[in-house]
């Protein structure tokens, strides 16, 4: 087990890729208890997920190597921005499953359109304004073309106005 995760940039990396496929892997398994085609979206999303989290896993494990052993691109030192970037996708990760639950995927994905490129030091207004009109339209055409709501959380319900 050291041998794999030394593959990686650090323990952490390893970590956040194992929680990610796990909670990728449980949307996918509770998306076949949906119905009406409410089951598409998240069986969808959470099928990538998991197609580029074992992706990303298996080209850290067979990647490129150095002379030394060690994967070519991987960074020196327990505080390397690395470590940090891990730490903060993984805090918005679990921000955004969570907010989906509480505010419905449409709004959450717009508002997290804007907060993950300005969390990673993106400033780019107009790349940040592009990334927030093409997210919402994304979203709001695949809600048209496939008749369900993605506009509903627990405590916001924008279906009527979406939808």
């Amino acid at each position: 087990m050291k041998r794999i995760i030394e593959k990686f940039e650090s323990p952490l990396e390893f970590v956040c890729l194992l929680f990610i496929f796990i909670v990728s892997a449980y949307f996918f398994i509770v998306s076949f208890s949906f119905s009406d085609g409410d089951e598409l979206f998240p069986r969808l999303t959470s099928g990538a997920a998991l197609i580029c989290t074992v992706v990303y896993f298996l080209r850290s494990l067979f990647g490129p190597e150095s002379e030394d052993g060690k994967t070519a691109e991987k960074m020196e030192g327990e505080d390397s921005p690395f470590n940090k970037q891990v730490i903060v996708s993984a805090v918005l990760f679990f921000a955004y499953f969570v907010c989906v639950w509480l505010f419905g995927f449409l709004l959450t994905s717009a508002v997290f359109a804007i907060i993950y490129p300005l969390c990673f030091r993106y400033r780019s207004t107009k790349g940040i304004v592009c990334l927030f009109l093409v997210n919402a339209a994304i979203v709001l055409a695949f809600q048209k073309l496939m008749g369900m709501t993605l506009s509903r959380g627990v405590l916001i319900d924008l279906t009527r106005i979406f939808f």
